[in-house]
């Protein structure tokens, strides 16, 4: 049941994130600014969303689940990293925010969305 409601929720998150960057340029804009102005509340977010997947769903057997339990320790992790807010790393993620990249990871998104939609309701 848990394995479900998260490929729900993470599929649902990055279809629809996806998208909206694919389509709206001020979108892609906008997302460029916040993630070079607001790193350390960025952070914050993505522990607030990682951590309770971890604590719900550790689960390490059966693929979905190995999905789901990836995705929340990536999060924290991503999470843990930006607010440790070092400039190397702040630097290496400001060169890798162009416009184009933000496209083609968009389009990532979409396809790994479709993916776990596919997991949860099959």
């Amino acid at each position: 049941m848990g394995t479900i409601f998260f490929l729900k929720f993470f599929g649902y998150l990055m279809f629809l994130t996806g998208l909206v960057m694919v389509l709206s340029k001020s979108s892609r804009d906008e997302i460029i600014l916040t993630a070079n102005n607001h790193t350390v509340l960025l952070g914050l977010i993505s522990l607030l969303v990682g951590l309770p997947i971890i604590i719900l769903h550790n689960i390490w057997v059966g693929p979905w689940e190995i999905v789901v339990t990836l995705m929340g320790w990536l999060t924290v992790l991503k999470g843990f990293v930006r607010m440790l807010n070092n400039p190397k790393m702040n630097k290496l993620r400001e060169k890798s925010m162009s416009d184009s990249r933000i496209v083609i990871s968009a389009w990532v998104s979409i396809l790994l969305g479709c993916v776990m939609m596919y997991g949860a309701y099959s």
